[in-house]
């Protein structure tokens, strides 16, 4: 049996260094996120795996979307299932914020001012239908005029692709998807604003045709071609459900990691732990699988840190594995050249004094030149190698930083603060991301003014918590 260890809290402390106390402290729900996190690093960093990554929309309300968008970002993940209400909340976001908001708030009055409640989370009228439909139709007339049929993945690429022009645009899961080519799929299309503005345009446009049999075509070529599949489930309902649902044709996921809020003695999907997955062949019995009970909001940031850190550990390792290599290797050519050289000089004199005319020295000399030549070459090729990484990593470094700037100042300037400044609610992907060779601090939260007609919002709904 394995020792119950106490959890040392100290300030040099990382987020990987706190999910390792947490798997030796035993218990509760912290051990199973650390054995969560453990299968995740496994499921991300397996070349045969294909990682589905499936969450509803709520999440999206908040600053989570910035880690989701992270993760495509860098591709840790090769597909995402999810709801309608994900690309309400995601494009809506691109063009306006959403706010801090009170559970307790008073509802009636909310209505009237016409502010609408997601839990904590305040997003006003402008923020959401109103801005949906204003920029969406002519997004849509310009994808029609390209294209009259479309899968879901294909019409979410599509709208990713118009939003690159977007000052917020690397904010967006939307637009990583298309831009990193992270297929998305949503199986209840016309369950938000999204699918409503679609059928709104499909009023006047009756050709327009959306091909969900594309979309299932897509997952049942991803199942069956590839050797291991794994999800991240955040959250229950049809996202949850459609993921499984395909991996039961390959008997079951190999990785799976699932957290949800609950409870399984209603016998709903949602609460249904993965291990009830196994006996639907959905979960393959000998998966690495592990069940967390929180919030997602709480626990996704947590694990992705650790995650990132481990990745950026791993990285870190190999680069100095190669710099060892690199002077291991050189090390060698100089001793064994020197060697070569030695034993060829003596061959030559020997040589020499033997048979004067023979051959057989400069055929010695010249394999020595040949032998010392590919040595030289090896290592200079491992050197150039190691500084074109160094080099690579420090543009990207320096190019990242300037765009953002450049970024964050058109933002400022085209939005003129008001008297009350409003800050940011959530950070979003380039404010506080868990990216690593980019910025040298992870989390950067960064304030940006808002309009006069929103401030009145938030100030009235402080009011009203």
């Amino acid at each position: 049996m394995k020792p119950v260890r106490d959890i040392r809290i100290s300030p040099q402390m990382t987020t990987n260094d706190i999910m390792k106390a947490f798997e030796n402290a035993g218990g509760f729900t912290a051990r199973k996120l650390a054995v969560a996190t453990n299968i995740l690093e496994d499921m991300m960093t397996d070349d045969e795996c294909f990682t589905f990554l499936s969450f509803p929309a709520d999440i999206i309300a908040t600053g989570v979307r910035g880690v989701i968008a992270g993760m495509i970002r860098d591709k840790l993940v090769d597909a995402v299932i999810t709801t309608c209400g994900t690309l309400d909340h995601d494009i809506a976001r691109t063009w306006e914020d959403y706010y801090h908001g009170d559970f307790l708030a008073d509802d009636v009055k909310l209505r009237k001012k016409g502010i609408n409640r997601l839990g904590n989370v305040f997003v006003p009228n402008e923020s959401y239908g109103i801005i949906l439909e204003k920029r969406l139709q002519p997004i849509f007339s310009s994808i029609y005029e390209e294209k009259k049929e479309l899968s879901t993945r294909e019409l979410i690429w599509k709208v990713g692709e118009k939003l690159s022009n977007e000052v917020e645009r690397e904010n967006s899961i939307v637009y990583q998807a298309y831009k990193n080519k992270i297929p998305i799929y949503v199986p209840g299309p016309f369950d938000g604003a999204f699918g409503y503005q679609l059928w709104a345009f499909w009023q006047t446009h009756k050709d327009l045709k959306l091909n969900l049999f594309l979309d299932e075509q897509e997952l049942s070529d991803i199942v069956f071609t590839h050797k291991k599949t794994g999800a991240l489930i955040l959250g229950g309902g049809i996202s949850k459900h459609h993921t499984i649902w395909w991996n039961q044709f390959k008997e079951g996921l190999n990785f799976a990691v699932y957290i949800t809020t609950a409870p399984e003695w209603d016998g709903s999907l949602s609460g249904a732990r993965l291990r009830e997955a196994i006996s639907w062949g959905k979960v393959n019995e000998k998966a690495k699988h592990e069940t967390v009970e929180g919030d997602i909001t709480v626990l996704l940031p947590l694990m992705m840190g650790a995650i990132y850190e481990r990745i950026y550990s791993k990285k870190n390792d190999k680069s100095v594995r190669v710099q060892r290599s690199v002077k291991t290797s050189k090390q060698k050519f100089l001793r064994w050249s020197g060697y070569a050289f030695g034993f060829s000089r003596i061959c030559v004199l020997c040589a020499l004094v033997i048979k004067p005319f023979s051959g057989a020295p400069y055929v010695i000399v010249m394999l020595s030149c040949i032998q010392y030549a590919r040595y030289g070459m090896e290592v200079d090729r491992y050197q150039k190698a190691a500084t074109k990484r160094k080099e690579i990593a420090y543009a990207n470094s320096k190019a990242a930083s300037q765009n953002f700037d450049k970024t964050r100042a058109r933002a400022n300037a085209a939005k003129k603060p008001s008297a009350k400044i409003v800050t940011r609610v959530f950070p979003s992907a380039s404010d506080c991301s868990l990216t690593f060779f980019v910025r040298t601090k992870p989390y950067r939260f960064l304030n940006k003014p808002s309009t006069k007609k929103t401030a009145m919002n938030v100030e009235y709904a402080k009011e009203v918590r």
